[in-house]
């Protein structure tokens, strides 16, 4: 992903529109551009600071917002992709036991 498609997806990111490949494209651009991840935390100061300008039980520290936003962002990535390590060693257990399975049922049916 580079930069401009980057900003593009800011708005996006905020509002938790990204679908899981683009989030995870998103993220990893946003951790390897020290540009992008600032015009991202402006973005969010922004649109979280005016949100709060309307509640005042609120915390104002955004700082630490935007970073625990960054932290269950990746946390969910992380375990998306343990989800689908899981899937596939359970696909492929599955199958090697189908497999294992018809050769003992051949083998049966052989003798």
């Amino acid at each position: 992903m580079d930069c401009l498609e980057c900003k593009k997806k800011i708005i996006p990111y905020l509002d938790y529109e990204l679908d899981d490949e683009e989030l995870n494209d998103f993220v990893n651009h946003i951790e390897s551009c020290k540009s992008c991840r600032e015009d991202l935390e402006v973005y969010y100061l922004v649109t979280e600071g005016v949100g709060l300008l309307d509640n005042k039980d609120r915390d104002y520290n955004l700082s630490k917002a935007f970073k625990n936003r960054l932290s269950d962002t990746d946390k969910y990535l992380r375990r998306l992709s343990l989800r689908r390590i899981l899937a596939y060693a359970a696909d492929t257990v599955s199958f090697w036991a189908l497999f294992v399975i018809s050769i003992m049922c051949l083998r049966m049916l052989i003798l």
